[in-house]
């Protein structure tokens, strides 16, 4: 009788500390998801106040949040996905603190340095990144925004950039998902953005007349001046 006391007794034990580190790990994953949630909800104030030129890197930032945000509520915190957008999430918040300064107005200034106190927490608490995979954020984006632009009624010329573009993207999205932000990966990378800022960005005015015409382009524009400028160009 004592010895199956004692193995009850033991049993209950794990039992209590398995429910304990999984009310714990609850907990965290609530936590995690309230951050992102701040976030989230300071930057859709910040956009009232925006330039419309400057909406689009907050569509940017906004729109890594919400994917972590997911990834927390549906993989956990300890998955090697999870803490990969982590680190994307990280990396293009502090490359864009300097340009949230730039945008700061009497109304908006104290959302940007909440906004930015509750990054520096996410980042107290995840750690510094171990590997940037930007590039390969920024070129997948930028896919999915070429693939909503061919939804859109455009001239000929639109259409025959946005083709021209397609292989260089494709090339460089494997290239930066195997080789993270690397010199190999910027050597694709860099003179791409170049060149959409040069000759996509004129093209795209056709089509900022309709609401989500603009939409596209003004996110557009932030994604690739957020990539020049993480790579300083």
């Amino acid at each position: 009788m004592i010895k199956y006391s004692i193995c009850f007794l033991q049993c209950c034990a794990v039992l209590a500390a398995v429910l304990y580190s999984y009310s714990t790990k609850a907990g965290e994953a609530e936590d995690s998801v309230a951050a992102l949630e701040q976030q989230i909800s300071f930057l859709k104030y910040i956009e009232t106040f925006a330039e419309p030129q400057d909406v689009g890197r907050l569509h940017l930032l906004a729109k890594v949040s919400k994917k972590v945000k997911i990834l927390v509520k549906t993989q956990g915190l300890s998955n090697r996905e999870t803490f990969r957008a982590y680190d994307v999430l990280i990396i293009t918040y502090q490359s864009s603190s300097n340009f949230l300064d730039s945008i700061a107005t009497d109304r908006s200034k104290s959302a940007i340095e909440s906004l930015q106190k509750t990054t520096d927490g996410i980042v107290e608490k995840i750690g510094e990144p171990a590997g940037s995979k930007i590039t390969h954020m920024v070129f997948v984006e930028f896919k999915e925004k070429l693939d909503d632009l061919a939804k859109l009624n455009m001239s000929k010329d639109l259409s025959a950039k946005i083709t021209s573009l397609l292989p260089g993207v494709g090339r460089t999205i494997a290239v930066a998902d195997q080789d993270f932000d690397t010199p190999p990966t910027y050597d694709l990378s860099v003179p791409l953005a170049q060149r959409v800022a040069d000759e996509l960005y004129p093209l795209l005015r056709e089509i900022s007349a309709g609401e989500e015409g603009f939409r596209q382009a003004v996110d557009i524009m932030g994604l690739i001046e957020f990539y020049l400028e993480f790579v300083g160009k």
